[in-house]
């Protein structure tokens, strides 16, 4: 599960009222519900990424690079969300 403090329900609430347009209200278990979803897709594509790098390195000790984060969004269908 990602720390708490990486994606703060805070910045959640800022971003739907950023791409509302308006001064609108957002609900605590909207903000709670939308959290659980962030921190699942992050936990499922980090899960890609170590793999793409575990398959391109050859022992133990691997660094991840943007090439890896590339193909785990390319094999979930997702590269269109860093163009």
């Amino acid at each position: 599960m990602v720390a708490p403090e990486a994606i703060t329900k805070k910045a959640v609430k800022t971003k739907i009222k950023e791409i509302a347009g308006a001064n609108i209200r957002v609900s605590d278990n909207a903000v709670n519900k939308l959290l659980k979803a962030l921190n699942k897709f992050l936990e499922d594509i980090g899960t890609g990424v170590v793999e793409a790098a575990k398959a391109r390195s050859r022992g133990e000790s691997f660094m991840v690079t943007d090439k890896d984060v590339v193909k785990a969004l390319e094999d979930k269908g997702l590269k269109s969300l860093i163009e």
